[in-house]
């Protein structure tokens, strides 16, 4: 009797070298430009200086410059909603809670200017 084996691949290798940069590291990046310029103040060239990544490997990466600041708005309301979530499971009383989640941000931001910013980005790209 003979036996035939055969392997199934789980996922396609991917094409081309592997990568040599941190994405995570550079989507962090990312969102700390677009959140001090807004997606329109910021160029391929400033993403590229910004991250240390090459303008094809950050094409490759991400795409595009506006699906890049679709994921950094992304990465930016996860750690946002991340802080509401601390908030609620460390203060004492949901009064406390709510105060904490307003005055982070408030401390965290110098420049007003900024926070309008990301709105106008987030209407402008729905």
């Amino acid at each position: 009797m003979t036996t035939l084996t055969i392997t199934l691949a789980s996922q396609p290798r991917p094409r081309g070298r592997k990568r040599r940069f941190d994405a995570a590291a550079a989507l962090e990046r990312a969102v700390a430009l677009f959140w001090e310029r807004g997606c329109d103040g910021v160029s391929i060239a400033d993403l590229t200086a910004v991250t240390g990544i090459a303008a094809p490997s950050l094409y490759a990466a991400f795409g595009s410059k506006e699906k890049l600041y679709r994921r950094a708005l992304g990465q930016y309301l996860v750690n946002r909603g991340a802080r509401t979530t601390r908030a609620l499971g460390q203060e004492p009383t949901a009064l406390a809670a709510a105060t904490r989640v307003l005055r982070e941000p408030a401390r965290e931001s110098t420049d007003r200017h900024r926070s309008y910013r990301i709105r106008e980005d987030r209407i402008r790209i729905k």
